[in-house]
């Protein structure tokens, strides 16, 4: 089961509410776009909105607390590209060639890292200079779609891909013409988060063993930085993104 979505109807299934056996959401009734974003519109707090008190309103710092988040699923990966996709329309930073929302993660995986929650792993051996996985940036260039996107996934009763969205979202800065001439942003300044595994990905400052190699708003290279035996943990130097 994935997920359907007809822009021109303005209709969204939405097949991952509540809690079932498919990693964590269930097929129910379909929510039908214009519903949402209607919500959106007519919302009285488009002024004041704050992440911070959004965060903490849907419960963000109990999810974490928790512990035992998700490893999300190929179909989950797809719903929250089907919904980016959905709200900023012609404005998606997708490369439309990518083959889907695992592309460029076939030799990673997700697993649990020890003491950090979710991880990306290796799935083979890799020598230092290859081509280890390749992200998929869904940037955000008006802080407005950034805000419904979020709140697209809270009424839509996934709260928890909402916080998980607010922990992976980083900016990062285009030259892209063709990404700049879609925003009134001209400085190309995007906030934005790999709506892939990717995303998964945990920091190390001092030793990261895979770092971008093109710094491409659509997509970036992730390359060994040294040799990674199969099974390691893949970490990235999060200073890269400041």
């Amino acid at each position: 089961v994935g997920v359907a979505v007809d822009v021109f109807n303005s209709t969204v299934l939405l097949p991952f509410q509540g809690k079932s056996s498919f990693n964590g959401y269930d097929v129910q009734t379909p929510i039908y776009a214009t519903k949402l974003l209607g919500l959106f519109e007519s919302s009285d707090v488009e002024d004041d909105f704050d992440l911070l008190d959004f965060e903490d309103s849907i419960g963000c710092n109990e999810y974490k607390e928790a512990g035992n988040m998700p490893l999300h699923t190929s179909a989950v990966w797809k719903y929250l590209r089907d919904v980016y996709e959905l709200i900023v329309g012609e404005a998606s930073t997708i490369d439309p060639d990518n083959d889907g929302s695992m592309s460029g993660t076939k030799d990673v995986e997700m697993k649990v890292s020890p003491g950090k929650g979710r991880g990306l792993f290796a799935k083979r051996d890799f020598l230092k200079g290859d081509e280890v996985f390749t992200t998929i940036y869904g940037g955000f260039y008006d802080s407005q779609a950034y805000r419904d996107y979020l709140r697209y996934l809270s009424i839509s009763g996934n709260n928890d891909l909402a916080c998980d969205v607010l922990q992976w979202a980083y900016v990062m800065k285009t030259q892209l013409p063709e990404q700049i001439e879609k925003t009134y942003l001209k400085s190309g300044l995007v906030v934005g988060f790999d709506i892939n595994p990717g995303s998964i990905v945990n920091n190390d400052n001092k030793n990261p063993n895979v770092g971008a190699l093109n710094g491409n708003v659509a997509r970036d290279v992730h390359i060994a930085l040294r040799d990674i035996r199969k099974g390691e943990e893949l970490l990235a130097s999060y200073s890269a993104f400041e």
